[in-house]
């Protein structure tokens, strides 16, 4: 019998516009299970804390293996990565602006040398995989892993600059603003804009603004049944349903209907 728990804890005032999600999740199935993950415009940070999984990205032929205590940062990525579990996996997420993983890890994103970080080399010698596999109880891994967000990513204040109040637009509107418009409230080219962004984020502009429209409609999507594809399209800011139909076959590899196909009974993502 499969069965999912999810604590879920609303990110703290310090972080704001650092952190967006934050939650621990257990998950057992009768099976292993190979999930095709969504892209999104936000970084992830996630520890591992159960049974080894296994993440390919943005090489599907390519696994890379974490073990319990271990885990990852990943950039923000417009393609979609694998992942598998062996029937029971427990952990740590953290959903990071990519604000928030700039501070983290004091560089660029665009700079990184990879897609994704183990935990070590994005973090430096830390001992938060080991804290946290000791502990079971989910509040109690949350408190640590926001104690260790408060004292990593803290500093006076959200980011101000026009980079980040570019990205707050964004996020604001769900991906509806354009982005012409965006470049001109803050006073530069369309082109100067998304050279900044892109360095400062590791996408461009227009690029962050699509993966959150898609996102919009991958969480509205029923858990059964045929969606209206013109109704999700308008909610989420799409010119029209063409557009959607496209950013789906562009993010997820699959058309609409074999996207559909994939779905987990559960609502719990889409298998590989």
């Amino acid at each position: 019998m499969n069965r999912f728990t999810f604590h879920n804890r609303a990110p703290h005032p310090a972080l704001r516009g650092l952190v967006s999600g934050l939650w621990h999740y257990d998950e057992q199935r009768g099976a292993p299970l190979r999930r095709r993950e969504m892209p999104c415009a936000e970084a992830v940070l996630l520890v591992n804390l159960g049974p080894a999984i296994g993440v390919a990205w943005p090489d599907p032929a390519r696994e890379t293996r974490f073990d319990t205590a271990t885990g990852f940062l990943a950039r923000p990525h417009p393609a979609p990565a694998r992942s598998f579990m062996a029937g029971q996996q427990r952990g740590v997420q953290v959903m990071l602006t990519p604000l928030g993983a700039e501070r983290l890890l004091r560089d660029d994103l665009d700079a990184l040398p990879a897609e994704f970080l183990g935990l070590h080399e994005a973090l430096g010698r830390t001992t938060l995989g080991d804290q946290l596999a000791g502990i079971r109880d989910p509040e109690a891994c949350l408190d640590v892993m926001e104690g260790f967000l408060l004292q990593r990513l803290a500093e006076p204040g959200p980011p101000a600059d026009p980079i980040a109040r570019a990205w707050q637009r964004i996020e604001a509107t769900g991906g509806r603003i354009p982005i012409a418009s965006l470049a001109a409230e803050l006073g530069w080219s369309r082109q100067t804009f998304a050279r900044h962004f892109r360095r400062r984020t590791g996408l461009a502009p227009k690029m962050t603004a699509r993966l959150k429209r898609f996102g919009t409609v991958i969480a509205r999507l029923p858990a059964e049944g045929a969606p209206d594809w013109a109704g999700l399209a308008a909610e989420a800011g799409y010119a029209d349903q063409a557009h959607l139909i496209h950013d789906v076959k562009a993010f997820t590899g699959l058309s609409p209907a074999a996207l559909l196909d994939r779905r987990l009974r559960d609502g719990l993502g889409f298998a590989e």
